[in-house]
């Protein structure tokens, strides 16, 4: 599993654990994206494991937010100071949080079809 966790990060991959179910804690660490599972019973607990943290999705949206409205403002931008933390954030940082929402908005999608 360690193996597989560190040659789909290199890529830039998501991949998701197919295995014990025991493990599902570890592969979640490891940065899994998800893990199939057998029982029925056993998908709301994986489903909480591996839910987005509302907080972070915020975050998220306002370093967004941020970076959108500054590259407006002032045309290309490497460094930008967020509004409400004031901490300073990147091109990389920036790449991140559009991942993370397009996640949330991907998660959010499936669900209002389930």
């Amino acid at each position: 599993m360690g193996q597989a966790a560190v040659t789909a990060h290199a890529g830039g991959l998501p991949w998701i654990f197919a295995g014990d179910e025991t493990l599902a804690t570890r592969a979640h660490d490891f940065g899994a994206a998800g893990v199939a599972v057998r029982a029925e019973a056993a998908a709301l607990g994986m489903n909480a494991l591996f839910s987005l943290d509302p907080l972070e999705v915020e975050a998220a949206r306002a370093t967004l937010a941020a970076w959108d409205r500054l590259r407006r403002r002032d045309g290309l931008v490497d460094v930008v100071r967020t509004d409400a933390g004031g901490r300073l954030f990147g091109r990389r940082e920036a790449r991140a949080a559009r991942d993370l929402v397009a996640r949330a908005e991907a998660i959010e999608a499936r669900e209002r079809v389930s």
